[in-house]
């Protein structure tokens, strides 16, 4: 079997991608030559492998192409399944990462977390607006919760720790993929 194919798929996927749109499916005609094909037709040989391996390259009419956007998940954890949605999950938590770095100093308390429902509720508000959510309602598409008795305890307060946790919908009503943040706050420089 040739070297594996993961970094040519990575580069046609990534020739496309822009920030904005990582929700967005890639599922290009794009023709697939060389070691990338030649694995292709190895795999196709080997079943046991080739129906798990995705995403799928075919050769339908004409050239090999990429179709699909699926990973390896299994149905322990569907929410991994679709590489649109585990993208949108990271820029999600990696954004509201990036945020909490701003209030290492603050107190950990309802002021702070109040602020950081506000904040994180209005990007949520942003993606779903965007159209980066199926449901209509936004009740319906995402939530955010941070407190104590909600994503805290009081030892986790007592030791400056900030969690913020995030729910989406990105394809059926209620059925959420969880982001999870968690951050030391309340020290002094």
């Amino acid at each position: 079997m040739a070297a594996p194919s993961t970094a040519p798929l990575v580069g046609l996927v990534s020739k496309e991608d822009a920030p904005p749109e990582v929700r967005a499916v890639y599922d290009q005609a794009e023709p697939v030559y060389g070691r990338l094909l030649h694995t292709w037709q190895a795999l196709a040989q080997r079943p046991e492998i080739f129906t798990a391996y995705l995403p799928y390259l075919r050769s339908i009419i004409g050239p090999t192409v990429v179709w699909g956007a699926r990973t390896l998940a299994t149905k322990t954890q569907p929410e991994f399944r679709y590489v649109p949605i585990r993208r949108t999950q990271n820029m999600i938590g990696e954004s509201l990462y990036n945020a909490l770095q701003a209030v290492v100093f603050e107190p950990n308390d309802e002021k702070l977390w109040a602020s950081l429902r506000a904040g994180a509720g209005a990007f949520m508000e942003s993606l779903h607006r965007a159209g980066a959510f199926q449901p209509e309602k936004a009740s319906d598409a995402y939530y955010v919760r941070c407190g104590l008795n909600v994503t805290m305890t009081q030892g986790d307060i007592d030791a400056g720790i900030v969690r913020l946790v995030v729910g989406f919908a990105p394809l059926k009503p209620a059925e959420f993929v969880v982001v999870q943040i968690k951050q030391i706050v309340g020290q002094t420089a």
